[in-house]
């Protein structure tokens, strides 16, 4: 067991918290980053001690100072929904439970399974890739052709969607239908849209401009119905995202330095980066496993070289003068894992990173003297620059 957290240490710099229950899925995405069971590897479910201490230390460790988020994934959460269930349960009885966020594919979720989870300080995201034929081109169960589409979307006319969060994969193939999908999703009192690109394909120029048509469709819709309405249409945290990236560039720093994640694998491992699990545990776990969280706090040091070998993998690229959606660290990890340049992959990330953020940032600027803008993305007022 390692020793407890002491102030002779460095103190560990931790943002959000990133828990993957299981590696199960009741859908077949050729487009998942996470390899699942039904692909033939060793099925994994995180065990309730090792959920258990990383609830314990995240939530009671001075984690440097960062805002603290709890955010889950798997897998698909709901196929280990008691374990779900029984950690948030255990969380109402901590003061003040961090932020969390659980994404589904939501195929699972009925109103009784949402009563039970519903909390003020949680927000459940629902994976729906644009209209129809857009969301089914990559959305396929793993025992059925019935569209996924017509399968969830009725099971979220019964739940309170304001409360809820639609979340968009966007690729090259649902892009045409993505804009009347987000017209939709508004109409329909979603309280959230947001989005993550498929970093599996590969993305032509052309698809790369027809993210960037879209990207500014988004945002001309978005400023506009502000404007009409006096009140935000939705949330989306990469508009959040775009601010961040884009004041880094302008001070020329790394935005990703100070925003470490703590990753806990569906095999009760610790890990420093989110692109650990895009790998069989059985291939990662004796490379980059920082402990398992039942034997006590991860291996602090560990993580910090990790993330410091990173970075300056990264800036020595030039990164840091890029755009990115999520942290590049997992382009690092990439290399590790697979023992390759993935400096090729990285580019194309932030190719399309750059169409899509840009006009997001564009947001900011129209609205920054809007009252329910600023409200919830200006914290200081060099972010509306």
């Amino acid at each position: 067991m390692r020793p407890p957290f002491s102030t002779q240490m460095p103190q560990p710099s931790v943002g959000s918290l990133f828990i993957f229950l299981n590696n199960l899925c009741n859908m077949a995405c050729p487009n998942c980053f996470t390899p699942l069971s039904h692909s033939g590897i060793k099925p994994h479910r995180l065990e309730w001690e090792d959920l258990k201490a990383a609830l314990d230390l995240y939530i009671s460790q001075p984690l440097g100072g960062l805002p603290k988020n709890i955010v889950v994934i798997g897998g698909e959460p709901f196929l280990s929904f008691p374990m779900l269930v029984k950690a948030i349960e255990y969380l109402d009885t901590k003061t003040s439970p961090p932020p969390m966020e659980i994404f589904t594919n939501g195929s699972i979720i009925d109103k009784k399974k949402y009563e039970q989870i519903r909390r003020d300080w949680l927000k459940l995201y629902i994976s729906i890739d644009g209209d129809k034929a857009g969301n089914d081109t990559y959305r396929v169960f793993v025992n059925s052709k019935n569209s996924v589409y017509d399968a969830v979307m009725p099971r979220l006319e019964e739940l309170p969607r304001n409360e809820l969060g639609i979340f968009v994969v966007m690729h090259p193939h649902n892009l045409t239908g993505l804009m009347n999908a987000v017209t939709g999703f508004y109409n329909r009192g979603f309280g959230s849209i947001d989005f993550c690109i498929d970093m599996i394909e590969k993305w032509t120029p052309d698809d790369i401009k027809n993210l960037h048509a879209f990207s500014a469709a988004f945002a001309s819709f978005f400023v506009e119905r502000t404007q009409r309405d006096g009140r935000l249409p939705f949330t989306c945290e990469m508009i959040e995202q775009s601010i961040v990236v884009g004041n880094s560039i302008a001070r020329g720093d790394a935005w990703w330095v100070n925003t470490g994640e703590l990753i806990l694998g569906a095999d009760g491992h610790y890990y420093a980066c989110e692109g650990a699990p895009h790998y069989a545990y059985e291939n990662i776990a004796s490379k980059l496993s920082l402990s398992r969280a039942r034997d006590g706090e991860p291996n602090w040091e560990q993580r910090q070289s990790y993330l410091e070998k990173a970075d300056k993998y990264l800036m020595s690229l030039g990164a840091q003068k890029r755009w990115q959606i999520l942290s590049p660290r997992i382009f690092y990890t990439e290399g590790q894992i697979e023992g390759k340049d993935s400096r090729e992959h990285l580019e194309m990330f932030q190719d399309f990173s750059e169409a899509f953020l840009v006009e997001l940032l564009r947001i900011a600027s129209r609205l920054q003297d809007h009252p329910a803008f600023q409200k919830h993305y200006l914290k200081t007022p060099a972010d509306a620059r």
